[in-house]
Order: structure tokens, then C-alpha cells, then sequence
């Protein structure tokens, strides 16, 4: 089990309260139940510090991670905040990007929950020549009754040339996110894997930079009630 602890707080998911102060834990209790069916033996348990984003981080990866200021940043990106300009010395950042908002959804998880919107223009990295497999997810969070934001086309252009094109035609079959008495997570499956991850639509594309910047900029035309994805 690996526990975001830097993202631990007191209070409801939906209405949090401060950080949890994690140097003041006492205890760590584990709960089964009153009348649990079969003894619980618990052995060798230990706390480890993971190590998982310095192990598959290697020489030219780029991780972003969009948010508001005040939002979490998964471990092992960098973020970026309506606030970060593109600038040489930075060498990244949004770039003739009108943003119309940012927002914390409070879930699933610290990369996924957090998103910037934007309207027109995108990102810019300063990378050498070469060519780039890049992964960005565009949908939002879920939310809490398991929405789907909706659009009547949507598009990425990367390095002026449409890479990724959408049009909505109808809204797909949701994926059940209630839990139930007899629903089980054995220890090798996440409960983002087993509730969230059919919500999102990652992708992936190659890109060949011949001028030492990478440049991704989102597109997207809205129908009626429409939520804006970016």
C-alpha cells in the first residue's frame, strides 16, 4: 500500500480541514469490524519511504503537473500554476495561454485532480532537437456523482500540426464507481485502477522538434451546457 502522506488531511473529502500533522501520528490502527469472519494476523508490518518517481525518472523526461497554486503536485512532477509564464530562463511554461480558470477537485489523486483550463494557446518547453513521445490527459476529474464533461470537438496541435482531434457524439456508458459489501481490492490492484481510471482517455503522440521548443496548444469548441476540459 503507498500512502500520499503529504496529502493527508483532517476532515471529509469533500470539505477538508488542515493538513494532517504527520509528525504527531501516535498510532496507526486497522479496523475489521466487530464480528470479523476469520482472524486478522498481521506480520512484518514496516513503513518505507517510496522511491517509485526517482526510480522511473530518467535524462530529458519533462513531468507537469497543472493546478492552482494552492493544489497538490504529484511527486516527482513539476508544477504548473496559472502563474507560470513561459520564459527562457525558466525554460517552460504556458505560453499565449488564455486561462479561465484553475481548479482542485479534491479527487482521485494528487496528479489527476487539480487541472488549469484553457481557452486558447498552450505550453511551451525548451528541449533539444530530436523527437518526443508525449502523454497529457485532457479529461477532468470524475466529481463526486461520476461526471462526464461533454464538448462538441476538442483538439491538440503540436508543433502547429493536429495531433489529437475529438468530436463528441454521445455521452458513453458511465463506469460504476459505488462500492459494494462484496466488492474486494486484492493487494496488487489501486483503487484508482479498480474506480477512476475508466474516466480517462490518455494521449500519446510523437512529436519532432527542429527549433529547440516544444509547443502544445489545446483547441476546443463547446455545445450546449457544455464544460469546459482544459
Amino acid at each position: 500500500m503507498i500512502i500520499p502522506v503529504k496529502q493527508l488531511y483532517v476532515g471529509e473529502k469533500a470539505r477538508p480541514g488542515r493538513m494532517l500533522i504527520v509528525n504527531g501520528i501516535t498510532r496507526l490502527v486497522f479496523g475489521i469490524g466487530e464480528e470479523p469472519p476469520a482472524p486478522l494476523f498481521v506480520d512484518n508490518l514496516r513503513l518505507e519511504r517510496d522511491d517509485t518517481p526517482a526510480r522511473v525518472s530518467f535524462e530529458g523526461l519533462f513531468a507537469f503537473d497543472f493546478g492552482p497554486a494552492t493544489g497538490p503536485v504529484m511527486e516527482g512532477f513539476t508544477p504548473i500554476t496559472p502563474a507560470t509564464q513561459y520564459s527562457r530562463g525558466r525554460g517552460y511554461g504556458l505560453k499565449d495561454a488564455r486561462v479561465w480558470r484553475a481548479f482542485d477537485a479534491l479527487q482521485p489523486e494528487p496528479l489527476y485532480q487539480d487541472y488549469i483550463c484553457i481557452e486558447a494557446g498552450g505550453l511551451a518547453v525548451d528541449v533539444p532537437n530530436g523527437r518526443y513521445r508525449v502523454f497529457v490527459n485532457i479529461d477532468n476529474p470524475s466529481g463526486f456523482w461520476g461526471e462526464y464533461q461533454s464538448y462538441r470537438q476538442r483538439a491538440i496541435v503540436a508543433e502547429g500540426r493536429p495531433v489529437v482531434r475529438e468530436q463528441w457524439i454521445s455521452t458513453p456508458s458511465k463506469p460504476s464507481t459505488s462500492g459494494s459489501g462484496t466488492s474486494k481490492i486484492c493487494p496488487l490492484t489501486t483503487t484508482f485502477d479498480k474506480y477512476q481510471k475508466a474516466y480517462y482517455r490518455e494521449k500519446r503522440f510523437d512529436v519532432d522538434v527542429k527549433d529547440g521548443q516544444l509547443n502544445l496548444s489545446f483547441r476546443v469548441r463547446f455545445g450546449p451546457a457544455a464544460f469546459r476540459p482544459w
